[in-house]
């Protein structure tokens, strides 16, 4: 078997290919770093509030990020940049943050207190009296932190949504996020930052600093890139760890005057349209949508799901199932494999419905565990939904769909199906899905598939200004930087050279647009921010033009 693949020559064809991808991003990087050069380093002032930012992850579209909102921090008045990488052999990185002008860098793998096989035997004490997947979530750890931020980075390294209790990557991710909060605790205690900037929000590198940064009061901005726009999280209080992403909340949104709220309606609307032509280089939105299958009405969608009798359709749409099931507090099940086994479950007992199992459009991009290996279906009135199928079509074609916290629940509604969430989504606020508040709650809601109640426009719109908040991309009523999806690999490199050569003005405008999230403290979301902005914009210049 060992030697078989050894030999296998698909092994080989991938192994020549990172090699290759490797060298085409080494010779980029160079290109890249050549025009950064035309670009002043921002000035550490010893004096100047401390910012700890985070130069870990290799990605030039980060590091583009990062430079931008530092340029807006220091808008303020003076900073101190302390970078924050793993260890001395990180110098691509580290060349990165000196051309950003960080001189200060501390690193959280070389530099911990203690040995690693202290963190290993603290790691094996802790997982003694853990007998199952839910005794792994009840886990105590040091600083309060949350254990799931463990439990869903050993799901990620593996590719597995529920990895066996005996497999060793739990010994050994729980000693590294030890570590991480030892080394993590002490780097605050010496710097004291006043600001402190992330790639990510979760994983045992980045969720733990987070955590116990917000949990001394430090503001702590995640800086990410969703639909080709440049994402700002802000973390104001541990409470808001539990929704690490951007998003509206619903009471800000009702705060807004009527004509700003109809403006984001509108915007919303337009956002799915495009989505739905696949004008953008996102990755997931590509995988999602396919025009060339697509049909119109629900009569010939049905048809093409093979479904020719009456009988009311429910969709299940599976996610990533190693990607952090976590993310935004699960509380009725263990992890994405969980739910899944016991949506099947209690569906293979519903044959008067017609269930439909819908793998995520990313299992063939990202590899790992699949839908298939965790269900089948066996049962006549259960059945898996092809990869490439557009998902337009599904939900025409569906009574219901049902996702644990998917932006299918908003595409869906926004289209007037409705929607079923197992658990916790940052959406649950807004009430335009059916949100389970406990399994039991969950499968009457299953079983409710073909009678729950119709999604009326109120529900639509809500759904629509949420969904813009969420993923608008730019465009010229906004007036953002739009930058590229970071899984271009090689590609991206030369498109951050091409923003950075070309886009002067807008890059200045970003810095401008980041500055004046930053100045209010109404939205900690920059995309919301914006959108609302544009949206008062948009209303002020009809208001002026009726005038």
């Amino acid at each position: 078997m060992k030697i078989a693949r050894y030999f296998s020559r698909k092994r080989w064809a991938k192994l020549l290919d990172d090699q290759l991808e490797q060298q085409r991003r080494r010779v980029a990087a160079r290109k890249l770093h050549d025009v950064w050069r035309d670009f002043e380093p921002l000035h550490s002032d010893p004096n100047g509030r401390v910012v700890l930012l985070d130069g870990m992850w290799l990605n030039p579209g980060y590091f583009l990020r990062l430079r931008l909102t530092l340029s807006a921090i220091e808008r303020q008045g003076p900073i101190r940049l302390v970078g924050l990488l793993r260890s001395p052999a990180d110098t691509r990185q580290r060349r990165f943050l000196d051309q950003i002008g960080v001189r200060e860098i501390v690193y959280s793998e070389s530099d911990r207190p203690r040995p690693m096989a202290a963190y290993a035997e603290q790691a094996e004490a802790l997982l003694a009296s853990a007998a199952s997947h839910v005794n792994f979530l009840k886990i105590v750890l040091p600083s309060n932190v949350p254990p799931y931020i463990w439990y869903d980075s050993v799901l990620s390294n593996l590719r597995n949504g529920q990895p066996d209790i005996s497999h060793p990557q739990w010994a050994k991710d729980l000693a590294d996020l030890l570590g991480f909060i030892e080394t993590y605790n002490g780097i605050l205690d010496r710097f004291a930052p006043q600001i402190v900037l992330t790639s990510h929000a979760w994983k045992n590198t980045w969720g733990s600093l987070v955590w116990l940064a917000v949990s001394r009061d430090i503001e702590t901005l995640c800086v990410t890139q969703v639909s080709e726009a440049i994402r700002i999280r802000r973390f104001r209080r541990p409470d808001d760890f539990h929704l690490p992403v951007e998003f509206l909340p619903k009471a800000v949104f009702d705060a807004l005057e009527a004509p700003v709220k109809d403006a984001m309606v509108r915007f919303g609307y337009a956002e799915l349209e495009r989505r739905q032509r696949s004008e953008t280089s996102d990755v997931n939105i590509r995988f999602a949508y396919d025009k060339a299958s697509r049909v119109a009405g629900r009569n010939a969608a049905r048809a093409q799901l093979g479904v020719h009798d009456d009988r009311p359709i429910g969709v299940i749409y599976g996610h990533s199932w190693f990607d952090f099931p976590h993310l935004y507090n699960m509380q009725n099940f263990t992890d994405f494999a969980d739910w899944l086994k016991k949506t099947n479950e209690a569906i293979v007992a519903m044959p008067e419905k017609r269930w439909f199992l819908k793998p995520h459009p990313m299992e063939t991009w990202y590899g790992g565990q699949t839908m298939k290996e965790i269900v089948s279906a066996s049962m006549p009135h259960i059945s898996f939904l092809p990869h490439k199928i557009d998902t337009m079509t599904v939900m025409q074609a569906a009574d219901a769909v049902v996702t644990v916290h998917g932006t299918a629940g908003l595409e869906a509604t926004m289209q007037g199906t409705p929607v079923i969430c197992a658990d916790n989504s940052y959406y649950a606020q807004w009430g335009f899905a059916n949100t389970a508040q406990s399994l039991g709650h969950y499968r009457e809601l299953l079983s409710q598939v073909g009678n729950l109640p119709q999604v009326g426009q109120e529900k639509r719109d809500l759904a629509a200004a949420c969904f813009l908040s969420a993923y608008g991309e730019p465009h010229d009523y906004v007036r953002t930087l739009r930058v590229p999806c970071d899984s271009r690999g090689a590609m991206l490199y030369d498109e951050v050279r091409e923003i950075i050569v070309a886009q002067h003005m807008f890059m200045d405008s970003e810095v401008g647009r980041i500055s004046e999230f930053l100045l209010q403290s109404t939205v900690d979301a920059l995309s919301a921010q914006t959108f609302i902005r544009a949206a008062t914009q948009a209303e002020d210049s009809v208001e002026r033009s009726i005038v």
